[in-house]
């Protein structure tokens, strides 16, 4: 049995309290490269999904807020998060055995029979608080992304500049110029002196 089937097993057979106690009915697909659960409810879809080329186990709760039309779609990790519930981070990579299927759907089993009450029972506070906490990641995420990329600029605008390659130490330092140092400030001035540039 290969890890796609045995996922779906192993979701089965630790999931299925939610067709029992939450009135879902239980879909799935397995694919070349990827396997998915659903439990579908009037209200709410759980689906669990493993894709064994990434060999990740992720766990997603989709609900409807009542007197709304749009669906809240979340990682159970998220939802769990802005509940401030800890050790809720479900979601695992790295998945390649039996035992790390079982333990990775086992873990997402018990969490969701603890809180998929409470999640399903949430107000719009919870989905702001989901949202702006997606927008502080994704804000410190740019944020590194563009540290990172300044500091490979900076780099090689120190190599071209011992070569003497002025105007590519311009095109290097000119886009960052609000992050960069004082020794970085000095080799983009040198450098547009030394091009005849401000």
């Amino acid at each position: 049995m290969g890890l796609n089937e045995t996922f779906l097993a192993v979701v089965a057979s630790n999931c299925d309290f939610l067709c029992s106690r939450f009135g879902a009915v239980r879909e799935s697909a397995s694919e070349m490269w990827l396997a998915r659960v659903w439990f579908r409810a009037a209200d709410f879809e759980v689906e669990l999904s493993y894709g064994d080329r990434e060999l990740y186990v992720g766990t997603i709760v989709r609900r409807r807020l009542k007197g709304h039309s749009e669906v809240s779609s979340y990682a159970l990790w998220e939802w769990l998060d802005a509940f401030d519930i800890p050790d809720g981070h479900v979601d695992a990579s790295g998945v390649n055995t039996q035992a790390g299927l079982n333990l990775a759907v086992s873990r997402a089993a018990h969490l969701l029979g603890l809180h998929l009450s409470t999640i399903l029972a949430a107000g719009p506070h919870v989905i702001l608080r989901i949202e702006a906490a997606r927008e502080a990641r994704s804000q410190a995420e740019r944020e590194a992304n563009a540290k990172s990329e300044h500091s490979s600029a900076a780099a090689h605008a120190a190599e071209a500049f011992r070569a003497g390659d002025f105007n590519k130490v311009i095109g290097l330092l000119e886009p960052f110029a609000s992050r960069l140092s004082p020794s970085e400030k000095k080799k983009l001035q040198i450098a547009r002196r030394r091009v005849g540039g401000p």
